[in-house]
C-alpha cells in the first residue's frame, strides 16, 4: 500500500515545560533553579503520535491492564513492541515510517531554528598569532561574534514564496516563572526553587511531519493531548499533507559546512571520528534520558546521553570532508524518529568559507 503523508500541529493550551538536563534532584545535587526546554524532545512526539494512532484506531485503554492478549497483537501490528531505544540500530515503529525534526508553525509558514553562525563569519587564524593551540595549523576565529550577544538565537521561514522570514526567539518564546515549595526540606531557604515555562506567541505552534506506511486518517483529526514534565497541554491536528520535510527545509549552500536541522547523538567512537574530520564544531550540548518500558513501567535509563543541539555546525575543509562527516552522522534508528538530521542549510549568501 502506497506510504502517506501528514502534517503534525501541536498548539499549546498554556504554558509548557519540556525537561533537559535540570531537575530537582536530591542532597547536594539539588537544583533551584530548573528551565523548561524549549522544543520537545523527539521521543515525547513518537510517544504522543503513538498514543493518538491507538486512539484512531479504536485500540488505545487507559490502563495496560486492560488490554488483553489479541488487543496486544493489534498494537504491535500498529505502532510497534517496546519504546525507542537508542542503542538499537532499528526499530520497528508499526505503521510509523518516520517522523521528521519538530519546527515551528504559524498558518502556513514553517520556520526552523538557524545556524548559530548566522551573521558570523568562520575564518583561519595562523596559530602563531594567538595564545591559543590546538593540534591543527590554525586557530577558528569567528568575525563578528559578541561575547556580550552570544550566539545567534533566531528562527526563519524559507517556504514562502522563497523569501526569507526572520523572527527572533523573544518574537515566539515568553518566559513563565514560578516559584514552588518542594514536599521535603530541611530549612526554609532549601524548601524554595524556581521553574521556569515557556509559552508560545502570535498563533506559533510545533509541529512536524509523520510519514506512514499505510493511510492512518480519511479526514483531518484533532484531539487534546498532554506532554511533558508536567503533562501540559496541547491541542493537536493532523492532515494529509503533500510534501516532504527536505522540500520545506532544503536551502543548500555549497560552503563546506554542515548544519544539523535536529538533536544529533554521537556515541564516542563517532564523536572521535567527527573531531578528526572537522576543522571546529561550533555547537551547544543538550541532555537526554532514555525511557524504555520494562514489564508495564518505565525505567529510566542511567546513562546521560549528550546530543549536539540543532543548529549547531560542523566546518569541514572542503565538500568530500563534509560528506565523510555526514556520513558518521547518519543514523537508521535515529534518523527515523528525527534525530541526526543534516543539511547544507544557510543563506545562498552564506559566510562560511
Amino acid at each position: 500500500m502506497e506510504k502517506k503523508k501528514y502534517l503534525v500541529r501541536l498548539k499549546p493550551l498554556g504554558n509548557f515545560f519540556f525537561g533537559g538536563k535540570e531537575t530537582f534532584g536530591e542532597g547536594v545535587e539539588r537544583s533551584y533553579l530548573v528551565e523548561s526546554r524549549v522544543f520537545p524532545q523527539q521521543t515525547t512526539l513518537l510517544g504522543t503520535i503513538r498514543k493518538e494512532i491507538l486512539m484512531i484506531k479504536g485500540i488505545y485503554k487507559e490502563n495496560w491492564a486492560d488490554y488483553n492478549y489479541n488487543d496486544r497483537e493489534k498494537m504491535r501490528k500498529v505502532i510497534g513492541k517496546g519504546s525507542f531505544n537508542i542503542n538499537k540500530f532499528e526499530q520497528n515503529f508499526g505503521m510509523i515510517e518516520s517522523l521528521s525534526p519538530v519546527f515551528l508553525a504559524k498558518g502556513e509558514e514553517f520556520y526552523f531554528k538557524l545556524p548559530f553562525d548566522y551573521d558570523l563569519e568562520f575564518e583561519k587564524e595562523e596559530e602563531g598569532k594567538s595564545c591559543l593551540s590546538n593540534k591543527r595549523d590554525f586557530i577558528p576565529f569567528f568575525k563578528g561574534y559578541n561575547s556580550k550577544d552570544g550566539l545567534p538565537n533566531k528562527f526563519i521561514s524559507l517556504n514562502i514564496l522563497n523569501n526569507q522570514l526572520i523572527k527572533s526567539f523573544d518574537e515566539i518564546f515568553k518566559k513563565d516563572e514560578q516559584i514552588g515549595i518542594t514536599k521535603v526540606r530541611n530549612n526554609d531557604d532549601e524548601g524554595y526553587y524556581k521553574q521556569i515555562f515557556y509559552r508560545l506567541k502570535s498563533d506559533f505552534e510545533f509541529a512536524f511531519l509523520l510519514q506512514t506506511k499505510k493511510e492512518l486518517i480519511k479526514d483531518e483529526y484533532s484531539n487534546i493531548v498532554y506532554m511533558g514534565a508536567d503533562s501540559s497541554a496541547f491541542k493537536i491536528e493532523i492532515r494529509e499533507y503533500d510534501k516532504d520535510f527536505e522540500e520545506l527545509f532544503s536551502n543548500k549552500a555549497d560552503d563546506n559546512r554542515v548544519v544539523l536541522v535536529s538533536d544529533t547523538y554521537l556515541n564516542e567512537e563517532a564523536y572521535t571520528a567527527l573531531y578528526e574530520k572537522a576543522d571546529f564544531v561550533l555547537g551547544q550540548p543538550v541532555y537526554f534520558k532514555n525511557m524504555i518500558r520494562q514489564n508495564k513501567n518505565y525505567k529510566k535509563i542511567e546513562n546521560q546521553y549528550v546530543f549536539l543541539e540543532k543548529a549547531s555546525v560542523i566546518y569541514g575543509k572542503d565538500k568530500e570532508t563534509c560528506q565523510a562527516i555526514i556520513k558518521e552522522i547518519e543514523s537508521k534508528n535515529l534518523n527515523q524518529i528525527g534525530y541526526n538530521i543534516t543539511n547544507y542549510f544557510g543563506e545562498d549568501d552564506s559566510n562560511g568559507n
